[in-house]
């Protein structure tokens, strides 16, 4: 069969060698940018779509774009044919052609954040110096998006054998490692894979060396203070570190020290032993930005074009030293001996008030102005006072400036000071006052101070302070820094109350006294009691509210209305609510049994009525009788109700105290009946209806004697007789008189 139509074979032979050797045309080709390279690894992890039964590959194919010299990762995204060989030429080409949404784009930017090149430690699993582990994990979640967003969209865009980890329809893939480290590899993409599909956006962090600072030769004993600017390239933030022991940023202009802005003035500090040593400033940029981190490049042939994803832009972070000139101390003939101090204030004897004992305190950046404000010295206070030697000129007045205060403290004002002139020693003492803050924890019940609550102060994430309440306000001197703001947590709330909402607060940086309140909700409970005839409330139940153990928490008698327990309950504590005396004309309800915080604060308890049906009966024929009087009296002979019979039987419903006796009174019987006997009875104590039946007998005539009644049957014989001639002899005289008038 396969040489049947040998010029034919061989006419399409032909064709398909020539369309094999004959290019196609270059679409995009206008300028090359770079120059591809294709590592082959180690098969880290092998997936099948069992559906399709097509296979990922057995291979992972690692790409770089060489840019002028510079090596770029590379992702591969869409193709038609095999990896390039080394050297494969590649151009750049708009976001645009991809026709990727934009969900699909800001998937592939999430999982480019936390990926390789910005880091290897992907997604909790750290492949430290293995790149090419961090990269293919990378580049399979790079497939396994545009995979899974090419179903979920329809789109029209080239993806072969990518796996979709959650597809629409169809099954899923499955995967067999065959390299070590496979599974970590498969793991870290699934989770980049997750994150991108999560929509989720990360900040990127990248940091760089910048540029080496000399610093200037200086005297020693003294201290070195350097003005740094801070420009920022394609990123928002960036933070500083000194490789300097001892160096410490003191101020920023802009920003914070862990997020300094741009164009921001940064002052450092150095030590008087840094003098002639050479400091590197570490710079780190830190961007949400990413929309200039995706890069598009189509390969140079006439073939469908594989595309890849890269990064070829870097933050840049610029620091320039700004001039300084050191002081330099006019030497003088005279100098005096000067002790500065600096200390805190006394406080209050309150016994519920930290305290400070005046002694020298740590952490104060003090400095010495002469009188046109020149810094002529400068030091943080190490809790001793400090001793000025050959430093200060005799007879001089300076200036004692505080520039920053130690956490807890207010800054102090200037004091001016003159050193003595005969060479003794000029004592100078700086008085910090400490920041002051109350807190008060306070029921919402009635506004009194609770005990026992755990409170606890954070700064941000950090503990700085707890205590449990006394039922007083508790004042925090010198414990709290200016300036600075603090969260007021409750980590245990008192017995009988709940836990409140965090509370913020900032510390003032005036002497002023910052007063806190907290206020704790009291637990309370709502108790319904309510009749099944008409859903009211009913008064004159007897209830009690138990603890798990049985304990009486509270016990009370309805009035009619619902009734607010404020009382202590703890949440998640069962309780129980106990019927120990029902209203009269109703049953007992069961106990009910609750968990205090979950759902309503609400509990409703429901009574049965107790209900007796009588029913009034001819004895003889069992039928009902109507007509009979009847009353339901107690046991004193009070009337309870009363109502007269018909063919129904009456219904009595919560009217009767269940269990009482009862007396089922007839007062007048139906005509042509004797009266019935009392009827002793005791209503129901469950909520099976009670049933009476009343029965009458009829009254009975007279009975005659047997001799009486022949005599009656005689009367009436002798009676009819008469009548019976009467009317005869009347008749014949009527026809007589007619005969005589003819």
């Amino acid at each position: 069969m396969f040489f049947k139509y040998k010029k034919a074979e061989a006419a399409v032979l032909l064709l398909c060698l020539f369309l094999s050797l004959t290019p196609y045309g270059r679409v995009y080709a206008k300028s090359v940018e770079g120059t591809a390279l294709t590592i082959t690894t180690p098969v880290y992890f092998l997936v099948k779509e069992e559906a399709a039964g097509r296979w990922l590959g057995t291979k992972n194919y690692i790409h770089y774009i060489n840019f002028d010299g510079v090596r770029f990762p590379a992702y591969c995204v869409e193709s038609s044919k095999m990896s390039p060989v080394d050297g494969t030429e590649y151009f750049g080409i708009g976001a645009e052609s991809m026709k990727y949404t934009d969900v699909t784009m800001s998937g592939l930017r999430e999982i480019l954040r936390n990926g390789y090149p910005y880091t290897t430690a992907i997604c909790g699993y750290d492949f430290g110096t293995d790149t090419v582990k961090a990269q293919a994990a990378t580049q399979a979640a790079v497939r396994m998006w545009l995979s899974y967003r090419k179903e979920q969209e329809n789109a029209a865009y080239n993806v072969f054998g990518f796996w979709n980890p959650s597809p629409k329809k169809g099954q899923p893939m499955v995967k067999a490692g065959t390299a070590e480290g496979a599974a970590e590899v498969y793991a870290a993409s699934i989770a980049l894979f997750s994150l991108a599909k999560s929509g989720k956006s990360t900040t990127i962090a990248a940091a760089y060396d910048v540029s080496t600072v000399s610093l200037p030769s200086f005297e020693a004993g003294s201290e070195f203070v350097m003005e740094l600017k801070v420009k920022l390239v394609g990123c928002e933030y960036a933070t500083l570190s000194v490789d300097c022991p001892g160096a410490e940023i003191v101020s920023v202009s802009e920003g914070t020290k862990e997020a300094i802005a741009n164009g921001a003035s940064v002052r450092v500090r150095f030590p008087s032993s840094a003098a002639g040593r050479t400091v590197v400033v570490l710079a780190s940029a830190y961007s949400t930005k990413a929309n200039s981190s995706l890069r598009f490049y189509a390969e140079d042939t006439g073939h469908r074009q594989r595309l890849f994803v890269g990064r070829t832009d870097l933050y840049g972070v610029q620091v320039t030293a700004g001039s300084l000139t050191l002081p330099t101390p006019t030497p003088t003939p005279e100098t005096g001996p000067v002790q500065v101090s600096k200390k805190g204030y006394s406080t209050s004897s309150d016994a519920n008030e930290e305290k400070e004992d005046g002694t020298e305190l740590k952490g104060a950046r003090l400095q010495i102005l002469d009188s046109k404000r020149n810094v002529v010295f400068e030091w943080v206070t190490d809790g001793k006072a400090k001793e000025l030697d050959a430093v200060l000129t005799a007879g001089e007045t300076y200036i004692l400036h505080e520039v920053e205060a130690p956490a807890g403290y207010l800054l102090a004002a200037d004091q001016t000071f003159t050193v003595h002139e005969d060479g003794s020693l000029s004592r100078v003492v700086m008085e910090d006052k400490p920041t002051r803050v109350e807190i008060s924890k306070k029921s919402a019940l009635d506004g009194s101070l609770l005990k026992g609550a755990k409170l606890q102060i954070f700064d941000g994430n950090t503990l700085v302070y707890e205590w449990v309440t006394d039922g007083k306000p508790r004042s925090l001197v010198g414990k709290l820094t200016a300036g600075k703001t603090y969260r007021l947590h409750e980590a245990e709330a008192p017995k009988g109350y709940l836990l409140a909402e965090d509370v913020s607060f900032t510390v003032s940086k005036t002497d002023v006294v910052d007063k806190v309140e907290m206020v704790d909700r009291y637990t309370r409970v709502l108790i319904s009691k309510i009749s099944l005839v008409d859903g009211e409330e009913l008064s004159g139940a007897t209830l009690r509210l138990e603890d798990s153990t049985g304990a009486e928490i509270a016990t009370w008698v309805t009035d009619g209305s619902e009734t607010e327990l404020a009382t202590e309950l703890i949440p998640g504590e069962t309780y129980t609510l106990r019927e120990t005396e029902a209203p009269e004309g109703y049953l007992k309800a069961e106990p009910v049994s609750f968990v205090y915080g979950v759902g309503e604060p609400k509990v409703t308890m429901m009574d049965a009525p107790t209900i007796v049906y009588t029913s009034k009966k001819d004895r003889q024929s069992g039928l009902p009788l109507a007509g009979a009087h009847l009353q339901i009296l107690d046991e004193q002979g009070r009337l309870v109700e009363q109502w007269v019979s018909n063919e129904n039987s009456h219904m009595t419903m919560a009217k009767l105290a269940a269990g009482r006796r009862y007396i089922l009174h007839e007062q007048k019987a139906p005509e042509g009946y004797r009266k019935s006997e009392d009827v002793t009875f005791y209503a129901p104590e469950d909520e099976e209806p009670k049933e009476i039946v009343f029965y009458n007998a009829k009254l009975e005539l007279p009975s005659p004697k047997t001799g009486d009644r022949i005599s009656w049957y005689i009367l009436y014989g002798v009676v009819t007789l008469l009548l019976a001639l009467g009317s005869r002899k009347m008749k014949r005289r009527n026809n007589g008189d007619n005969g005589s008038a003819v």
